[in-house]
């Protein structure tokens, strides 16, 4: 699995990256311990995010480097998540996370975005957000105290 880098995401968000993972984490009782499923399943259920992971949706399954996507409807309040590993023994943590960074970056389109941990997929700025996003959140240590990378 390829490693996340900080690097990507535009500098002038990287702190506001930062400051929303930091929110978060105090917002829903985290604080520094690990970000765990159950974590994530609890944001989702108090922010109205519907998890779409009943058999119905295994279809997506099938398409190939497809491991997740956030859709927020335009004009409505209805958003959901799908992962992939909904379906699998272990859910992906890091790829959770990543759907969970564009609800709380508030990103907007036209399309679902995926991520592809194997990195193939087109960087845009939102991607590159939600990459940090999941970086951070799933840090032991607070997201402030993260290490300086040049």
């Amino acid at each position: 699995m390829k490693e996340f880098s900080t690097k990507r995401a535009p500098a002038p968000r990287k702190k506001l990256v930062k400051k929303i993972v930091r929110e978060v984490r105090e917002k829903y009782g985290i604080g520094s311990r690990p970000f765990t499923e159950a974590d994530f399943r609890a944001i989702c259920k108090r922010r109205r995010i519907f998890l779409l992971e009943d058999e119905h949706y295994r279809y997506y399954a099938k398409f190939p480097g497809l491991y997740g996507c956030y859709l927020k409807f335009k004009n409505s309040r209805i958003r959901c998540i799908w992962l992939k590993s909904f379906f699998e023994e272990k859910m992906d943590l890091r790829v959770a996370c990543h759907e969970l960074g564009h609800h709380f970056m508030q990103h907007e389109g036209g399309v679902a975005t995926y991520y592809r941990p194997d990195g193939e997929s087109r960087m845009d700025a939102n991607e590159a957000e939600a990459d940090l996003f999941a970086e951070l959140a799933i840090l032991e240590e607070r997201p402030d105290r993260l290490p300086i990378v040049a």
